[in-house]
C-alpha cells in the first residue's frame, strides 16, 4: 500500500479544491489562449498562490497544483519558452502550492499534480499524487 492509500484510508472524508480557472477569473484574469490558468503561472503566481490558500482555509484537504495545460513542449510551442524556461516554470507551479500550504491554517497533506504529457514525471516528490490525464 502506498502512502496516499493508507493516508485516504484513515480519512473521514477528503475535500479537493475546485477550479484554478474560476479562482483565477474571479480575481480578474482572463484565461482564453492555449496555455489556459497556465499562462498565469509567470506574471500571477501570486493570484495561483491567493487560489490555492483561499481552497485550503475552505477546508481543502487536497490540491490540484496549475499544471494542466504546463507542458514543457506546450509551453515551448504555445508561449516560446526554452526547455529550460517550460521545465522552471512547471516547477514553480509545484512551490507556488506549496508556498499557500504553509500560509494556510489548514495545511493539507496533498498536492496532486496533473500530467498532461509523461514528460512531467521528474517532479515527482513525496506527497504528490500524480494525475495523469
Amino acid at each position: 500500500m502506498n502512502n496516499f492509500t493508507e493516508w485516504s484510508n484513515q480519512q473521514k472524508r477528503i475535500l479537493i479544491d475546485s477550479s484554478m480557472s474560476t479562482g483565477l477569473e474571479e480575481r480578474g484574469l482572463k484565461l482564453n489562449g492555449k496555455l489556459w490558468t497556465a499562462k498565469a503561472l509567470k506574471n500571477h503566481s501570486d493570484l495561483i498562490k491567493d487560489v490555492h490558500k483561499s481552497y485550503f482555509d475552505a477546508g481543502s484537504s487536497m490540491t490540484t497544483i496549475d499544471t494542466y495545460q504546463a507542458s514543457v513542449s506546450g509551453l515551448m510551442k504555445n508561449a516560446g519558452y526554452s526547455h529550460t524556461e517550460a521545465r522552471k516554470l512547471i516547477k514553480k507551479a509545484f512551490d507556488v502550492a506549496k508556498d499557500a500550504q504553509k500560509l494556510s491554517r489548514n495545511h493539507p497533506t496533498w498536492l496532486q499534480l496533473e500530467l498532461v504529457h509523461m514528460e512531467h514525471v521528474w517532479l515527482m516528490a513525496q506527497n504528490i499524487l500524480v494525475t495523469i490525464i
